[in-house]
């Protein structure tokens, strides 16, 4: 008898325990999206375009998490591609001149 009792109140304490989960799962979503997901998507599109040779870009290091150094890491990435391109270009045009006075 007791235990058919008993049935009722911890059906009610379930219905009342799933929309806490529900609750915490869609914080949790929002925390992922907010603080983990959205740094990461901002990396992917400035790799994208140093990948189609914008190395002026500079991301911006809003933390000193992971996140944060993986985004100064990808700012020193571009300034040594810079540097190279530029020397790339220094030693071309150096090249040139000399070929046009060889001639």
């Amino acid at each position: 008898m007791i235990w058919r009792a008993a049935a009722p109140l911890r059906l009610r304490n379930r219905c009342t325990f799933f929309p806490c989960r529900d609750a915490r799962s869609s914080w949790v979503r929002s925390f992922t999206g907010r603080w983990i997901l959205r740094p990461i998507r901002r990396l992917i599109r400035s790799a994208e375009e140093i990948k189609q040779g914008n190395l002026e870009l500079v991301i911006e290091r809003d933390s000193r998490d992971e996140i944060g150094q993986l985004s100064e890491a990808f700012n020193e990435m571009a300034l040594a591609l810079r540097e190279s391109r530029r020397s790339d270009q220094t030693r071309l045009t150096r090249m040139q001149r000399a070929d046009r006075a060889d001639l």
